[in-house]
């Protein structure tokens, strides 16, 4: 597809997806650093009355391209925040973040890791930046972000995934209304279902090995 095709129809997206979902939802968008400047501009002007709430990897991370995007966001009066770090991102990001360029960060919870989030979050609340954790693929990231999102106060979403795993039971996981409800036990709270290890026994039988010193 043509460049220029290719933004006409990520425009047409963001029109659509707005008029089906109403005025109220937040809509996002993720350029999957597809984008350059120019582009992202340009997007951003046409979806303006639109409300997008934030642009997502809109190119690889670069302090002074952020610095012009925010610039032409205040600008136009535009509330649309600048989302990264979801991908091999830049070392440098939680910086940019501190300067106000980027106002969301992005990390993989399990990439980053729940410890060191909880510590980068805070630094987050107090340079007013944002806390989204990347997560795709697995049940993991659902448990520990939800629990992450009680420590930080500028939380702003978790990617939940309904992804399933065998003998682990999530089911003190309640998705409503789009929100979470998350359990109070210890840990992540997160059970074990018996029944899929014996069927693996069953079939499999099982070995014991002595660990090497």
């Amino acid at each position: 597809m043509e460049l220029a095709a290719g933004i006409r129809r990520d425009i047409a997206v963001v029109l659509a997806v707005r008029e089906a979902v109403g005025e109220d939802a937040p809509l996002m968008l993720d350029a999957n650093n597809g984008y350059n400047l120019n582009l992202a501009k340009q997007v951003l002007s046409a979806t303006a009355e639109h409300g997008v709430f934030w642009l997502e990897e809109a190119f690889h991370e670069d302090a002074v391209l952020y610095s012009d995007l925010q610039e032409m966001l205040q600008a136009e009066g535009l509330s649309t925040l600048i989302a990264d770090g979801e991908g091999l991102a830049s070392p440098q990001l939680p910086e940019m973040a501190r300067q106000r360029l980027v106002n969301v960060v992005q990390y993989d919870i399990a990439g980053y890791g729940f410890t060191r989030w909880l510590e980068l979050g805070q630094q987050l609340d107090s340079w007013g930046a944002r806390t989204a954790p990347h997560h795709y693929g697995g049940h993991y990231g659902n448990y520990a972000s939800g629990h992450l999102a009680t420590a930080i106060r500028s939380f702003a979403y978790i990617e939940w995934d309904e992804a399933i795993t065998p003998g682990l039971d999530g089911s003190s996981y309640i998705v409503s209304d789009g929100g979470v409800t998350l359990p109070a036990e210890p840990g992540l709270g997160v059970g074990l279902e018996e029944e899929p290890f014996r069927a693996a026994v069953a079939a499999n039988g099982f070995t014991v090995s002595a660990g090497r010193s």
